[in-house]
């Protein structure tokens, strides 16, 4: 109490250690999902009683800000926060004592008045928000760095903190033990995994859901964690070891009872758990270094993988060797049936972490399908049960998408902005919390991710492909609402996506990816003047009766028409009115002028045009009654 009323912030172990210990006293009386609550009102009866009694505790109007501001103002502010990114998480989750120790340090830290709400939780989460994993960073040609956007970071949840102890809940026993592993461990084998225990400060886990598509899993033993780069103590060494959930969550549902085989005790399968987590925080160290100067452009993959899985062996040997009687002895066979100490254990890690991958794949794939097909409810489904960021907000983008397609074809243009503007607002939320690639690291790495420092250790950011198409998909969207509100002479709205494309193109470009080679050519202008072009040509379309057949009127503004896009803005704009004629009429001089005006360009293609032209005959036939056989002929002879 005296911490929360007289410091200034200043880290006190003790502290978190007395709310690690009041936790565990809540949590043996009640459900997790109580702990907070529960703990504010336990400190606010505990303030009003100390405040009855005088004494230094008079007057505790320090203590009781603080109180509120974590309840009411900061606690609510991270979640709002991090709406994205941490979705997933339960509050009963986030809030654990270290966490909340840590929160109330943050408060400390801005300093009175304590009234400047706003001011205070600003602080606070930017002091807490410290942790955004490995994240390579472009320098640009203006040798500007693009640093990552500030809703990337997150804090870590603590679970070890130097002079406080393992928080208490599901992964204390797991971290006591592979702790204890560890300090019994060889300090050669220490040595070079790079690992000293004089200079952990602090084990975390990485609280985003851990996203299997992401090209950073290409790094070897990153899904077993990594020394926090941003992080380094006084004497020049990282000193913040932050795991991966999945892989804790991976290996305590081995040590669960139904998991457990008959003949083997839960308490063995602790034991094996926290062998084989302590082996791969080493693997994890010796990839990551013990600090920024570790590993330089000369170190390569190919060269340090031997080393860690050297000592890597070195050490599950050591503790094979040094198992006790019974324990060892099913260890020792067990060796001998999966071919390597703590085989079983070894193993099982392997194939759930392959088992939640190949689940991600699939649901993410589906979700994105049944967007597209017009699902939106499955596809949220879909996308939400793997808890990725990436995969619930680009699964929202998608189902937008189909949304306002599906809204120009009903006549429905007024639904069709809710839906751009959703598209919009969600891609810079994607971007801005990693969700999305940055645009910025597809000219300053050329589209590539880098895993190391040595060049060679370069792969292809094949999300720079994904945020192309993306892009390119709301440009399209945003050009034909506008064609369509052109078409039907709707000047509110057609000036309303003019000037949404309008910033959407002066948004992308600045970007400059189509400078760069091996990435699909993106010009957002391009898109822009061409919409602009067809919007205009439809407009007088309309206001001269919007004919359908009037071939003559298209010929005053068919040498308008330079690019793919162009043709097939007005192409597409005329088939959704039903002019086969204009449009068949159009579609030949496209291909009269192919030789500048190319029929396949990206996305732009003059055969699924032709595909469309005849189903759009095909279905005139059937409606009308008539004999269209002679168009299609023509339409064939033309060509």
């Amino acid at each position: 109490m005296g911490y929360l009323n007289f410091s200034s912030g200043a880290g006190e172990p003790k502290f978190l250690h007395q709310i690690n210990e009041l936790y565990r006293s809540l949590e043996a009386q009640g459900p997790q999902e109580d702990s907070l609550p529960q703990f504010c009102e336990w400190l606010s009866a505990t303030i009003e009683r100390l405040q009855a009694a005088g004494g230094p505790f008079a007057e505790p109007h320090q203590a009781l800000a603080v109180l509120d501001l974590l309840q009411n103002k900061l606690l609510p502010a991270y979640r709002e926060f991090h709406r994205n990114l941490l979705f997933h998480q339960e509050e009963a989750q986030l809030w654990r004592p270290f966490f909340v120790g840590l929160a109330f340090e943050a408060i400390l830290l801005q300093g009175a008045p304590w009234d400047e709400s706003d001011r205070i939780v600003s602080g606070a989460l930017a002091h807490l928000n410290d942790y955004v994993g490995y994240r390579p960073v472009a320098t640009l040609a203006s040798g500007d760095t693009a640093e990552p956007y500030p809703h990337e970071f997150v804090r870590p949840l603590p679970l070890y903190i130097r002079g406080s102890g393992v928080q208490v809940g599901r992964y204390e026993k797991l971290i006591q033990l592979a702790l204890e592993i560890l300090q019994n461990t060889d300090e050669e084998i220490l040595a070079r995994a790079w690992f000293d225990l004089d200079r952990l400060e602090e084990i975390a886990i990485d609280s985003r859901a851990y996203d299997f598509d992401h090209p950073v899993n290409r790094r070897p033993n990153y899904h077993f964690g990594l020394w926090d780069p941003r992080q380094i103590s006084n004497s020049g060494y990282y000193c913040r070891f932050v795991l991966q959930q999945i892989t804790l969550d991976a290996l305590i549902s081995r040590c669960e009872w139904e998991n457990c085989p008959e003949g083997t005790t839960s308490e063995d399968r602790w034991k094996d758990a926290a062998a084989v987590l302590a082996g791969t925080i080493l693997m994890a160290s010796g990839t990551s270094g013990d600090g920024p100067g570790r590993h330089d452009s000369t170190v390569t993959l190919s060269s340090l993988l031997p080393h860690i899985a050297s000592y890597r062996d070195d050490f599950y040997q050591q503790l094979l060797e040094h198992a006790e009687a019974g324990y060892g002895e099913r260890l020792r066979e067990e060796a001998q049936r999966y071919h390597q100490p703590f085989g079983a254990a070894r193993q099982y890690l392997n194939h759930e972490l392959a088992r939640r991958r190949a689940l991600q794949m699939q649901r993410v794939h589906l979700a994105h399908l049944f967007a597209r097909l017009g699902f939106p409810e499955s596809a949220k489904l879909q996308a939400d049960s793997v808890r990725v960021a990436s995969a619930r907000m680009l699964t929202e983008i998608y189902c937008r998408l189909t949304s306002g397609h599906d809204a120009i074809d009903e006549d429905q243009l007024e639904r069709v902005v809710e839906d751009l503007s959703a598209c919009e607002h969600l891609m810079y939320d994607a971007i801005e919390c990693g969700a999305l690639v940055d645009p910025w690291n597809v000219v300053g790495f050329a589209a590539n991710f880098s895993l190391f420092p040595a060049l060679e250790n370069t792969v292809h950011d094949w999300r720079v492909d994904e945020l192309i198409e993306l892009v390119e998909q709301v440009l399209d969207l945003c050009a034909r609402a506008w064609s369509e509100a052109a078409a039907v002479d709707n000047a509110k709205l057609e000036q309303h996506f003019s000037e949404q494309l309008s910033r959407l193109a002066e948004w992308w470009d600045k970007f400059a990816t189509a400078s760069v080679e091996d990435v699909k050519r993106l010009v957002a202008k391009e898109i822009e003047v061409s919409a602009n072009l067809v919007a205009g040509a439809l407009n007088a379309w309309h206001k001269a009766g919007a004919a359908a057949g009037d071939i003559a009127f298209w010929r005053m503004f068919v040498d308008q028409f330079d690019s793919s896009k162009a043709f097939q803005l007005v192409i597409e704009a005329l088939l959704d009115h039903g002019d086969t004629v204009a449009s068949m009429a159009l579609m030949m001089q496209w291909v009269s002028q192919k030789d500048r005006t190319p029929l396949e360009e990206g996305d732009h293609s003059f055969r699924r045009l032709a595909f469309r032209w005849l189903a759009t005959v095909e279905h005139e036939q059937q409606e009308q009654q008539i004999d269209s056989w002679s168009q299609v002929v023509k339409f064939f002879a033309f060509l």
